[in-house]
């Protein structure tokens, strides 16, 4: 694999970005999600079902690009790409959209799950916080967490 120099402080900068979300955003809700070494959902809760506006049988078996938009940051999705290729932890924030098209932010933490024995990655597992935008604010939706 390709070692950058400034990987290490990427990850740092997103880890800071998320736990400033976090801490504006106590009390929202709290979701986990859990796929395949390979992304794809085996499991999810009924709060983010309820959340995103979605059936629990139109997210299992999907990865979840589906929940992504024209405003997601490519940015965003490429660095958990990349996590995931390393099979490490990480944290971003993330523009995604409910069924029914509105937007919303999550602070998005992928965890590897690894076999004790053998190491071998078994899953990940994804928590979620929610955060949902109001219409004025649309058109800053990072303002929660830049100006935090």
């Amino acid at each position: 694999p390709i070692q950058h120099s400034g990987l290490k402080l990427v990850e740092e900068h997103t880890r800071e970005r998320a736990q400033s979300a976090s801490n504006c955003v106590s009390g929202a809700p709290f979701n986990e999600i859990k796929t395949d070494d390979h992304g794809v959902v085996q499991e999810v809760t009924e709060e983010f079902c309820e959340f995103t506006g979605y059936a629990r049988d139109e997210i299992i078996g999907r990865k979840c690009n589906f929940l992504q938009g024209e405003g997601t940051d490519e940015n965003d999705v490429l660095e958990m790409r990349a996590a995931m290729e390393r099979q490490r932890q990480t944290s971003v924030v993330i523009l995604n959209y409910c069924k029914d098209g509105t937007p919303f932010w999550n602070v998005l933490t992928i965890i590897p799950q690894f076999c004790k024995q053998s190491g071998v990655l078994t899953h990940y597992l994804g928590e979620v916080i929610n955060l949902r935008i109001p219409p004025s604010m649309r058109h800053r939706p990072r303002l929660c967490v830049d100006d935090a």
